[in-house]
């Protein structure tokens, strides 16, 4: 279980952008002249030189003063350009504690959006090619505001043109756009996992881009980082076909059933989805009896997610028991899912496993599903199953709950209990578990505690030379000074 429970904070800039979206998403824009939604969409099909216009502004130097310039109306780059530089001036502002003046830039931000909307003709088909034409190579904070934000625009572009009264004119430029988002997303990983969310879980694909997704798929067998993309999309094809009244329910199973014997993985991992979600239970077991009999556990990973989030908490839990053989690895999401939607039903399946003493892999992934729902009495159970459980797997699992929930109140004393014990601390690789749970510790515990623990795990003979390493850059950060060195 590596690094499970770490609390990795996510990017402060990325939340930044986020909620300028999320904001500005709720305003809808005035109607332009001339009507966009039903012109032509122009998208790349190739790889576009980069965009006149695009370079990254530097940072420092001016920022703000070049954050404050207007844009020419007309030119789509130098808007651009300015929203760039305004997410860069926000995110100094919000770093350095100037409330004030980030309210003032997130403000000038929304603006600028609704001016882009409303000014720019053609601004989403502009905004993807300018981020089909961004070099993957360049990772600076730069380059990855100005990829948010070029998404951010495509994603507005799609949404207005959904949302057009005239259904024909909407189809028509809202399936041009979607067909080139589609059409650039084997270009890169990159580009994939910036450009397949704006798609996944929308009404946006339709009838018109199934040809356009059957190529996907053929293409996802030479790129398998293609794969999963592929399958989110031609699961909520399927989905909208069948909302839209394009196709039927039966008809769709009916396709999904073929496709089981499919050797494209994406067609088939998206029909065992559907299947699990839409089809009867007939069809459900068909799926988990294929799964077995091919020990396939790609297959497995997908139906256990796929039952965790949309089956009752028993059934999903049925599933994920019969699965535990074929893909240990797949249980761990699947209870995490399924513990979100129901940690109460978790909790009375582990008492239940542990009062009769069987299945300890099954009550470790249960303690895992329910103990990291942040619940005062997921915390307990992950303190009764450290205290009681026999099976060191289900006492580590417990470890990590209370070390990154339950903080400095549980986590201390269950480390140093830990180490105590030579079930749980008496090989290399269970003493690198300890230093994993000691990170959890880490995000939210006094840094003396850590170092004075860290220093007892350092001590110890036995410890692989990774889990030294990373021991070794935790105490750095949690005692200054190298107090905790000791002589080798």
């Amino acid at each position: 279980m590596r690094r499970a429970g770490v609390l990795v904070p996510g990017l402060l800039l990325g939340a930044v952008l986020a909620m300028l979206a999320l904001s500005h998403a709720s305003r809808r824009p005035e109607t332009p002249r001339p009507e966009p939604g039903t012109e032509q969409v122009d998208v790349p099909t190739t790889a576009p030189g980069r965009t006149r216009g695009l370079a990254p502004a530097a940072a420092g130097g001016g920022l703000e003063r070049r954050a404050m310039e207007e844009p020419d109306p007309h030119d789509f780059a130098a808007f651009v350009d300015r929203l760039v530089r305004l997410g860069l001036a926000l995110d100094e502002a919000v770093r350095a504690g100037r409330d004030a003046e980030a309210r003032s830039r997130d403000a000038e931000a929304k603006e600028l959006c609704g001016r882009i909307v409303r000014e720019v003709a053609d601004f989403d088909a502009r905004a993807l090619h300018a981020l089909a034409g961004c070099p993957v190579e360049d990772q600076g904070q730069t380059a990855q505001v100005r990829r948010r934000v070029l998404a951010f625009l495509v994603a507005q572009g799609l949404a207005r043109r959904a949302g057009r009264d005239d259904r024909q004119a909407r189809r028509a430029g809202l399936d041009d756009l979607v067909r080139g988002i589609v059409t650039l997303l084997p270009r890169d990983e990159m580009l994939a996992r910036e450009l397949a969310p704006l798609l996944v879980g929308q009404p946006y694909l339709g009838p018109a881009h199934e040809t356009d997704l059957l190529e996907l798929a053929d293409l996802a067998r030479e790129q398998a980082w293609l794969v999963p993309a592929a399958v989110e999309l031609l699961r909520t094809l399927w989905d909208n076909l069948e909302h839209s009244g394009a196709r039927g329910a039966s008809e769709l199973l009916a396709a999904a059933l073929l496709a089981l014997e499919d050797g494209n993985p994406v067609r088939r991992l998206a029909a065992l989805e559907r299947l699990l979600r839409r089809g009867e239970e007939r069809h459900r077991e068909a799926v988990v009896q294929q799964i077995l009999q091919r020990r396939d556990r790609q297959g497995a990973r997908a139906v256990a997610i796929a039952a965790a989030q949309h089956l009752p908490p028993a059934d999903a839990f049925a599933i994920l028991r019969r699965l535990a053989d074929v893909e240990p690895q797949a249980l761990m999401p699947g209870f995490l899912t399924l513990g979100g939607r129901d940690a109460g039903f978790l909790r009375g399946r582990y008492e239940e496993l542990l009062g009769n003493d069987v299945e300890p892999r099954l009550r470790a992934e249960l303690i895992t599903g329910a103990g990291f729902q942040g619940s005062s009495e997921d915390v307990l159970l992950a303190q009764t199953a450290f205290d009681l459980d026999r099976d060191p797997g289900v006492r580590e699992r417990a470890l990590f709950v209370l070390t990154a929930r339950a903080g400095t109140s549980l986590g201390p004393a269950a480390l140093d209990r830990a180490l105590d014990d030579p079930g749980l601390s008496g090989r290399p690789e269970q003493l690198g578990q300890i230093v994993l749970a000691l990170e959890n510790l880490a995000h939210s515990g006094d840094p003396g505690v850590v170092a004075r623990i860290g220093t007892r795990i350092l001590a110890r003979q036995g410890l692989l030379p990774g889990d030294r390493s990373t021991l070794e850059r935790l105490l750095e950060r949690n005692s200054p000074g190298g107090a905790w060195r000791t002589p080798r």
